[in-house]
């Protein structure tokens, strides 16, 4: 079964960022789906991804406010699309260029289908729906 480092260097490599880019993005949006789904089904999801807990141990809240476009947006925004310019802001501070949002995303989304199993992904996509915009059908 394939760890949260193989998909660290998979994202990193597909995407043409360091692995410590790739690290700090997939921890920005485990922290961001962790708020944003049923405690129960994250849980789930989380045993399905090894290494997925101990990377989310390592997220920290940035101390600093956001900045840029997705930052601006946040404050003027609330619940769950305030939460989603959130963390576009931090992927874009951790140093993913806003062009590569979507296609890290789309990386992420697709190799932890493969490793979780669907259904277990499936369940964020479902119940964040701000997140259909940066995936394919």
């Amino acid at each position: 079964m394939k760890s949260m480092q193989e998909i660290i260097e998979l994202v990193g490599a597909k995407l043409g960022v360091s692995e410590t880019v790739a690290r700090d993005g997939i921890k920005i949006l485990l922290k961001f789906a962790q708020k944003q789904i049923p405690e129960a089904d994250f849980a789930k999801l989380m045993e399905k991804l090894p290494g997925a807990t101990d990377l989310l141990a390592e997220a920290t809240t940035p101390g600093a406010a956001p900045s840029g476009l997705f930052g601006s947006l946040s404050g003027l925004l609330g619940g769950q699309a305030g939460a989603a310019a959130q963390a576009l802001s931090e992927l874009q501070a951790a140093g993913i260029e806003p062009s590569r949002i979507a296609p890290f995303m789309q990386t992420f989304v697709d190799k932890a289908r493969e490793v979780a199993g669907p259904e277990g992904v499936d369940v964020i996509v479902k119940n964040i729906p701000i997140l259909k915009g940066f995936l394919k059908p």
